[in-house]
């Protein structure tokens, strides 16, 4: 998958439609067109790369490799997954499914990310501008976006559907 970036700044294809993070191998700054561990959700990451700078710091580190950057849909951070008793192959199959992370297995994983994301901004540039940016707009908006996004997902979650 790496190649296809490499392709578009060669010119031998003119556009590419993929997740960043898959080119972290060439650099790892590159997770920042899409998602990192612990990082924003789709409407925070959509709000810094609009309004916080984003787009215009991750194109200023695509730019040289030859490429301009858009986002084109949003997932965030991928957080589901498990082991079932049965195959998942619906929503209906969902229905009344109960899945438990402890908080000190997330704990352990957010402690373990946070000397890696130090280890790389110490070494790579790019990584460092594009993590503090983010960074900084996460720290700065957070209060406004638990109260705004909080509300809005209990309210979706307790409004009846049909």
């Amino acid at each position: 998958m790496p190649q296809a970036a490499d392709a578009v700044a060669a010119g031998t294809v003119e556009c590419l439609h993929t997740a960043a993070f898959y080119y972290v191998g060439k650099d790892p700054a590159w997770a920042f067109g899409s998602c990192i561990a612990f990082g924003m959700n789709f409407r925070q990451m959509n709000a810094w790369w609009f309004e916080g700078g984003g787009e215009k710091l991750f194109n200023g580190f695509i730019r040289p490799q030859g490429g301009r950057y858009m986002i084109s849909g949003n997932t965030g951070p991928q957080t589901g997954g498990g082991w079932w008793r049965k195959e998942i192959k619906s929503m209906e199959d969902v229905k009344g499914l109960k899945m438990r992370i402890p908080r000190p297995v997330m704990d352990g994983f957010y402690k373990a990310c946070v000397p890696m994301y130090a280890e790389l901004s110490a070494g790579n540039a790019n990584f460092k501008r594009l993590y503090d940016s983010r960074s900084a707009f996460q720290k700065e908006a957070v209060s406004w976006m638990r109260f705004t996004e909080n509300t809005f997902d209990d309210f979706m979650a307790q409004t009846p559907r049909g």
